[in-house]
């Protein structure tokens, strides 16, 4: 499926709020497919250890998102936190477990290369749920004439990624 009208571009550009993000989705959008969902989720999962660090500063002190501690270094472990700790909403919390689990598909497929335009049937089921809330493309002044979720797989991906890198930023700038 192809939207000729529609690019990463003029969503960024229509939509407040993205500046200084451009880099990283410019990164995304040239990465193979698994590069893009690997670098997405690392980039989340280091906004969500910032957000973590300042909020609770015991969290830093203790290494709890260290690798060598690992109470909080998996990226599940940060989701689940910064939801227990009110740090992001449930909504912000199942669209990042919808992207985590992508990412998961994608570092440990199961089966034949895994890409966004010939995805697994596992795949699929887990790119159906990257569905951003309405909700939040109104809080967040998001601006398109195609709904997200309508959106070809990848650029659906990038833009969930760009969406909770935003929300994470504005907690912590």
């Amino acid at each position: 499926m192809t939207i000729p009208d529609l690019s990463i571009e003029s969503f960024l550009y229509q939509s407040q709020g993205f500046e200084g993000l451009e880099n990283v989705i410019d990164d995304l959008k040239v990465n193979s497919d698994t590069e893009c969902v690997v670098n997405a989720c690392g980039f989340l999962d280091e906004g969500l250890k910032s957000i973590l660090h300042v909020s609770f500063p015991l969290i830093k002190s203790l290494k709890l998102c260290d690798e060598d501690h690992g109470l909080l270094y998996t990226f599940s472990a940060k989701i689940n936190m910064a939801r227990a700790l009110s740090l992001i909403s449930d909504a912000d919390r199942k669209l990042m477990n919808a992207i985590r689990r992508v990412r998961n598909e994608f570092a440990h497929p199961v089966g034949p290369y895994v890409t966004f335009t010939n995805p697994s049937s596992r795949l699929r089921k887990k790119l159906l749920k990257l569905s951003v809330p309405l909700d939040t493309v109104d809080r967040l002044g998001i601006v398109t004439s195609i709904p997200i979720d309508d959106w070809p797989p990848k650029f659906r991906f990038i833009a969930a990624a760009a969406i909770q890198a935003r929300i994470l930023r504005d907690i912590h700038p």
